[in-house]
């Protein structure tokens, strides 16, 4: 598990001001610079918003292993919201009535939900798969345990879920994704608002899949101190001295 430092929160916080920058940036050249105003205002707000939970979730992390993954979790609100600045200034885009943009906020939205709930199946699936392995581990003789020897056991991982898509196209749609990413690149200057299409519906995907990261996260924080409770585990944290 990578080590954490003070310096961890100091990333969280420039990973969101690139975000904000790039969001600005987009909305001002394809848009105006009207939008870019409207944009950044918006964007500061919310990362503001994101790095105050961050703060709040990285002083968890003193409590032990549980409140490192909380934190972990958290961390990946900043690259997801990297990933959204690149497509949010279609909001501001005045050709799409509200109509359009309601349904591509939506659309968005559940497709977080529905990964989040891959997420939450995934690690309950792996954990009642490899709990007579997780028991064995647990029992040692040890006051303090490696959280490391029971997720080892787990072998979570993230993969794109996009409902009604079947995991045999998951490999092609993935080679689409990135087609349609460089082809909206490329058309910037022709079809600027086509580009943004083009590139922003692989970063919603792709912030999707971070989405079953924070879910993975936020659950093996979860489960540590639910069993550091329950039958008096400690789980050795990795975290460095602050500072």
């Amino acid at each position: 598990m990578t080590k954490l430092s003070s310096s961890s929160i100091l990333i969280c916080l420039g990973l969101l001001m690139v975000g904000n920058l790039a969001g600005w940036a987009i909305a001002e050249m394809f848009v105006g610079e009207a939008a870019g105003r409207d944009f950044l205002e918006f964007g500061t707000a919310t990362a503001a918003i994101i790095f105050l939970m961050q703060v709040l979730a990285f002083g968890f992390c003193k409590k032990g292993v549980s409140g490192e993954f909380i934190f972990r979790g958290m961390s990946g609100l900043s690259l997801i919201w990297i990933l959204l600045s690149l497509v949010l200034p279609l909001v501001w885009v005045k050709d799409f009535g509200f109509q359009i943009k309601f349904a591509l906020i939506g659309l968005s939205l559940s497709l977080f939900a529905f990964n989040f709930e891959k997420g939450r199946r995934h690690f309950n699936k792996q954990w009642e798969r490899q709990s007579p392995f997780i028991e064995k581990t647990l029992k040692k003789n040890s006051p303090t345990l490696e959280w490391e020897e029971v997720g080892k056991h787990l072998a979570l991982s993230v993969s794109m879920h996009i409902p009604g898509v079947p995991r045999t196209l998951e490999s092609v749609l993935s080679a689409l994704l990135v087609v349609s990413m460089i082809v909206g690149l490329n058309l910037r200057k022709i079809f600027p608002i086509f580009s943004m299409f083009a590139w922003g519906i692989p970063c919603v995907v792709a912030s999707s899949m971070l989405v079953q990261m924070i879910a993975l996260n936020f659950l093996q924080g979860a489960k540590i101190f639910k069993l550091e409770k329950e039958r008096g585990i400690k789980f050795r944290s990795s975290l460095k001295s602050h500072g």
